[in-house]
């Protein structure tokens, strides 16, 4: 998940076609809030597709591996629905000309405290930017650097976490799930 920057390299059209999903044939994601955060880093960092790489789309079988039992079934998967839903649900939360906005890694209009979060990816388009903190742990501090209107939410459920006005250097503090969704307009 916190590998997604490196797309803003590509220069080109890109897919990230590898994401290790439920009982894929490397590793195993299963984690439902991590692999929609995983999907929105990838898009905000420039990947025009995003391919959830699992088990029963590698082998459509079952069998036992080293890593744990692997279903021929796509709904087979622990918490599939969740999880499929989740995945694909965070295209609702991007503006439709994300893929035309410039990726960033650093200068956020809004700035988590340091050490709240484990990355934090955005990107910008005119006077608008939307950006992914992740691996955030207990409460988190928001800090604008530039007046603006932010929206907080929870990638898990499309959340409404908090909605503000808030003025260059103006700190807010969220208890933050694993991921944080910060979108806005500066003004």
């Amino acid at each position: 998940v916190r590998q997604c920057w490196d797309f803003h390299v590509a220069h080109r059209a890109c897919e990230n076609g590898e994401p290790p999903g439920p009982a894929s044939s490397v590793a195993t994601l299963d984690d439902p809030e991590q692999l929609a955060a995983f999907r929105l880093g990838s898009i905000l960092c420039g990947a025009g597709a995003f391919c959830l790489h699992t088990g029963s789309g590698v082998f459509g079988r079952d069998y036992d591996h080293p890593l744990g039992h692997r279903y021929a079934n796509l709904w087979e998967i622990s918490r599939a629905e969740v999880l499929f839903s989740l995945v694909r649900g965070v295209d609702a939360l991007l503006p439709d000309d994300v893929g035309r906005w410039t990726p960033f890694n650093s200068g956020h209009p809004v700035e988590t405290g340091d050490g709240d979060c484990n990355k934090h990816y955005g990107a910008k388009g005119g006077n608008r930017f939307i950006s992914l903190a992740i691996g955030c742990r207990g409460v988190v501090r928001l800090t604008a650097r530039a007046a603006c209107l932010l929206t907080v939410e929870d990638v898990r459920g499309h959340v409404l976490m908090d909605d503000a006005e808030l003025q260059s250097g103006q700190t807010i503090s969220i208890a933050a799930p694993w991921a944080l969704l910060l979108s806005g307009v500066l003004r």
